[in-house]
């Protein structure tokens, strides 16, 4: 009898084990609908921020006014000042992005206990629409705040929920 085969119990496995793995995963879809409602630009520094590595930054130095001047020599948007609660934090290093359109982000991180990131857009050339007000947002296991500063975006993102997003702004 056909049943009584090992090669059919092997063949009748490889079929529902096939089966299982192509149901649809409603996790991820889940989570993919929730990022559909973030800006492009946070759904975009979330990805970057996860898979940045310590030596690809483009300039380190503990001293954050240093990155300032290497991100402006570079002729990329430079935080024309850092956050009151910032200035106080020692810096890792910065690193630019090239974002939609031309447009260019850079980002000087610090780090106390935690990790800041600090990212910093032209206005001008800013593609996405901006908030009129200071914005949270969670993406994943990250909070942003987005903010308009005069003539630059900015951008604040630590590893954590938005509740633990500090008051610097």
């Amino acid at each position: 009898a056909w049943w009584l085969n090992p090669w059919t119990g092997i063949a009748a496995l490889f079929v529902f084990l096939m089966f299982v793995l192509a149901l649809p995963d409603n996790q991820s879809g889940s989570t993919q609908i929730a990022d559909a409602d973030l800006p492009p630009v946070i759904q975009y520094l979330s990805k970057e921020i996860s898979s940045l590595k310590s030596w690809q930054f483009d300039k380190k130095a503990k001293n954050p006014t240093e990155l300032q001047a290497y991100l402006a020599s570079a002729k990329v948007p430079t935080p024309s000042s850092i956050p009151q609660g910032l200035n106080t934090i020692p810096s890792i290093g910065c690193v630019t992005f090239d974002y939609g359109s031309g447009a260019k982000l850079s980002m000087i991180c610090f780090k106390n206990d935690r990790v800041y990131h600090l990212i910093t857009a032209d206005k001008a050339t800013y593609p996405d629409t901006i908030p009129n007000k200071p914005t949270l947002y969670q993406c994943k296991d990250k909070a942003f705040k987005l903010w308009v500063d005069e003539d630059q975006v900015k951008i604040l993102s630590i590893h954590g929920s938005k509740e633990e997003m500090p008051e610097f702004i």
